[in-house]
């Protein structure tokens, strides 16, 4: 399967990275993988944008404090654990070259 990553820069989509994995449902799996990670850190977050969810509503298990660390912890490993990185580590993807041709 090829998967095409995309990159959100000066309002745009831009192509990122095109990715060739022996799999077919890489989204679903990095969603199930980064539920479990936030799990984990004992962190509820929305499983369509990968954000923290309210905390008064959903994390008020923790203290304020340990939301606010958390929390940052949680912004940092999303930061580093992209859906690329999780193509190329995870699955071992191909990377490809690619060119954007616009006319």
């Amino acid at each position: 399967m090829i998967y095409i990553t995309q990159k959100f820069q000066d309002e745009f989509h831009h192509t990122h990275n095109v990715w060739e994995v022996d799999c077919d449902n890489i989204q679903e799996l990095y969603i199930q993988h980064m539920t479990e990670e936030a799990s984990r850190m004992d962190l509820v977050i929305n499983p369509y944008w990968l954000n923290l969810m309210d905390y008064s509503i959903h994390n008020s298990h923790l203290s304020k404090s340990d939301f606010n660390k958390k929390s940052k912890q949680w912004r940092e490993f999303r930061r580093n654990f992209t859906i690329d990185h999780f193509i190329k580590d995870v699955f071992q993807g191909v990377k490809h070259e690619y060119k954007v041709i616009s006319f």
